[in-house]
């Protein structure tokens, strides 16, 4: 059994535990600092919890580097309120339930109820954020649907985070030692209090990293006594590497992969659990490394590859602590998304594709539990091409996910990013564009629900579903008084505008209570910020965005056609019997049911007559998105993606027009509604390319379920690779597949009703 085999089944075999270490060594170190700026606090937090965490080293380990004590913990930010929330209210019931078990002991769970929660209890991220909602009069207190929900057509999270770590800066910088050295000289020239604490608490920062570093190293030697042979060589050489790193720039592709790993760690440790933090192309980071070791003979193609294996394993040894509410929707190993990027252009223009972008798609192969993100534009090869289609025969499933540089690269421009930074973006999450390694992304967590926003239109600013006669948005009149479509057009435009506005005043608020809540370990590590001389919660990194997610697009504009249609064209009903018949879920009218899913052109068939539409409202919603400016001074962004929230929020929203039931999940990311692209993958894609995803700069989501036999030999992937091409061509943006067969789903709902 190979070394990547053996992490891999040892990592499958691990229960997810909660540690406490953390939540205990920043409440220690929160208690002591009350009277000092919240920007030394963090970085005295963070200090003494690596100094005094758990560390371990796996028998199988080439990389090292642990984030908690346990095999596979979640990493508990108490700070933001979030897991303490979620821990008071489920409790031990997360070591009971069904789906996604997190275990801890009763002393562990006594030690968090007696030494941590008091203290925090109205002291987070999470309890200051409502009370700023409250006194901007954004909510009243009875008024939260949700922790997270203002209402249902809103959500906000108290994550800021969705970033691609800078690793290529900190290499170039020489380190955390190189880094520590120019915020030494910055310190000298900083003019007032605010700065030198800033830069004061980046000094602290890299000498506890680096101590953690020497930890690691200290350890390995430790262990290379008590063994011999083989093992005994190992651990020498990890210790060789990290009395080097992450102190200094790495020397070789081997301390490269391990700086990585031990950056990722320690961003992790200091941000805690949610945050999204990519890697960013790792085969454009890595190969200058790779290509000198291999000439100077000190490294193998082979050694590469099972490195490789080993930082995807890891990657993806990460969890996130949910609700049981939620539990059903997202509960994947690996949830917490450390996305890789290969192929692309380079910064000069060029076909950036080299050896390292085909062995990471190898080790996703043989790994089975890492999505790729697939850079792709006109001069790509297409031995490449084939090569990603062929990993979908090796793992069956989603292993991979397609980008357009032809369209990401203008729509980062039309953002205000550089072309040389343009040229070098990265993925972020699941499917978000972003420069890398400077800027602070923050592509998640915000979201706007357009069925809500219908909903309102059609019941004047209420949720007869949700909050029977409870004025949720704004009053935009009788719906029976819209006498024609435009009127009504006109309505929703202004719900649209009033519930972008409210969603991001609520962001707003969360954001001015993060300038309480520096990170500046993160802020360390993403370039922009030690030239500013301001924490990344600020706006110190080279770009600022904060960004919006649209939930439900196909879903709403399939809505909007059958409105169209069936209320002004046809006449088939009038506006207030669709909207009794939403209201009461279609009850004893299932042949209405029917007409609005039969006898309606829907977004996915090629059709301009619902395309059309949904390309002029699809506008309109990304335009007045992007007016907004953050508190930091950076732009908002759209982007169209679901993360399991178009099944979760689908639950506050009555029946829509378009036939979908009340309480059903809604179209996910920028795709057609399930079971409604009946024309064939071509049609989706000519229909979903009439969008301007230059407008969508922060990503859109189009998923599509393909049948095994279109991947199944060279011949068939061509076919497959010349429709992604010609879909690129018109303008999409993205693509994943999944590509599975029913026999295989249908075996596997058996298997975990089974379990």
């Amino acid at each position: 059994m190979s070394r990547t085999t053996r992490l891999k089944e040892k990592l499958f075999s691990y229960p997810y535990e909660i540690c406490v270490e953390r939540p205990l060594n920043y409440t220690e170190i929160y208690k002591k600092t009350e009277n000092q700026p919240p920007v030394i606090r963090a970085a005295k937090a963070f200090a003494h919890h690596l100094a005094n965490m758990n560390i371990f080293i796996d028998d199988d380990e080439l990389l090292v580097g642990n984030r908690t004590s346990k095999n596979l913990g979640v990493i508990l930010s108490i700070e933001r309120g979030d897991a303490q929330n979620i821990l008071e209210l489920d409790g031990k019931k997360l070591t009971r339930r069904r789906i996604q078990k997190f275990l801890i002991s009763d002393e562990e769970f006594k030690i968090l109820k007696k030494k941590v929660f008091p203290y925090w209890r109205q002291n987070n991220i999470a309890r200051q954020r409502i009370k700023l909602w409250i006194e901007k009069g954004l909510i009243r207190k009875q008024d939260i649907v949700a922790y997270y929900k203002p209402t249902p057509a809103i959500d906000t999270a108290d994550v800021q985070g969705h970033m691609i770590l800078g690793h290529e800066y900190v290499f170039k910088n020489g380190g955390l030692k190189g880094l520590k050295n120019k915020a030494k000289k910055f310190l000298k020239q900083a003019k007032d209090e605010q700065t030198q604490d800033f830069y004061n608490s980046i000094l602290i920062c890299c000498d506890s990293a680096i101590n953690w570093g020497k930890r690691y190293q200290k350890l390995t030697l430790e262990l290379s006594e008590k063994v011999d042979s083989q093992r005994k060589k190992e651990l020498i050489q990890i210790a060789e590497n990290c009395k080097n790193i992450p102190e200094n720039s790495p020397q070789n592709f081997y301390e490269a992969i391990q700086m990585i790993w031990f950056i990722q760690c320690l961003a992790y440790i200091s941000y805690g659990m949610g945050t999204m933090l990519a890697v960013g192309r790792l085969d454009q980071i890595l190969y200058p490394f790779y290509v000198k070791d291999i000439k100077e003979g000190i490294l193998t193609k082979d050694k590469a590859q099972e490195l490789i294996e080993e930082l995807l394993i890891k990657l993806y040894s990460s969890v996130v602590l949910i609700p049981n509410v939620v539990a059903p929707y997202a509960n994947a190993l690996g949830g917490d998304l450390q996305t890789i990027t290969v192929g692309g252009i380079n910064k000069e223009g060029n076909d950036a594709t080299n050896e390292l972008s085909y062995m990471i798609l190898d080790s996703a192969f043989k790994v089975k539990a890492f999505q790729i993100s697939i850079r792709i534009h006109k001069n790509t090869p297409n031995e490449f091409l084939n090569k990603a289609l062929e990993g979908y025969k090796k793992v069956e499933g989603n292993y991979g996910a397609f980008y357009n540089d032809e369209i990401v690269i203008p729509a980062l421009l039309k953002a205000g990013v550089t072309n040389e930074d343009a040229k070098d973006y990265g993925i972020i999450g699941c499917v978000e564009p972003a420069p890398s390694g400077n800027c602070l992304g923050y592509t998640g967590g915000n979201t706007i629900t357009l069925p809500a926003v219908l909903e309102y239109t059609l019941n004047n600013g209420r949720s007869q579903f949700m909050f029977p006669n409870r004025l949720l948005s704004i009053e935009t009149g009788d719906p029976t008084q819209l006498k024609t479509f435009q009127d009504f057009i006109e309505a929703l435009k202004k719900q649209i505008v009033f519930n972008i506005d409210y969603i991001v005043k609520c962001v707003d608020a969360k954001d001015e209570v993060y300038f309480d809540w520096p990170d500046p370990f993160i802020s360390l590590v993403v370039e922009g910020c030690l030239k500013k001389g301001k924490d990344i919660t600020k706006g110190g990194s080279k770009y600022d965005f904060g960004s919006i997610t649209v939930l439900g697009a196909g879903t709403f504009f399939d809505s909007l056609m059958a409105i169209k249609k069936i209320v002004y064209d046809e006449k088939l009903l009038s506006i207030d019997e669709l909207v009794r018949y939403l209201n009461t879920d279609f009850e004893d009218h299932e042949e209405i049911r029917q007409m609005l899913i039969n006898k309606v052109p829907k977004y996915g068939t090629d059709d301009d007559t619902v395309d059309l539409l949904a390309k002029e409202i699809n506008e309109f919603i990304c335009k007045e998105i992007s007016k907004h400016k953050t508190v930091r001074g950076g732009d908002y962004r759209p982007n169209f993606v679901s993360y399991g929230a178009h099944c979760l929020n689908g639950g506050f929203i009555s029946a829509t027009p378009d036939g979908r039931k009340a309480k059903q999940p809604f179209s996910n990311g920028i795709s057609p509604t399930n079971h409604r692209e009946l024309k064939g993958p071509s049609a989706v894609f000519k229909s979903v390319a009439k969008l301007d995803h230059s407008l969508i700069s922060s990503g859109s989501a189009l998923n599509m379920r393909l049948h095994p036999t279109l991947i199944k030999n060279e011949e068939s992937r061509k076919k497959l690779i010349e429709a992604i091409k010609t879909y690129f061509s018109l303008g999409g943006m993205h693509v994943q597949f999944n590509i599975v067969s029913t026999e295989t789903l249908k075996n596997a709902q058996k298997i975990s009703r089974e379990i």
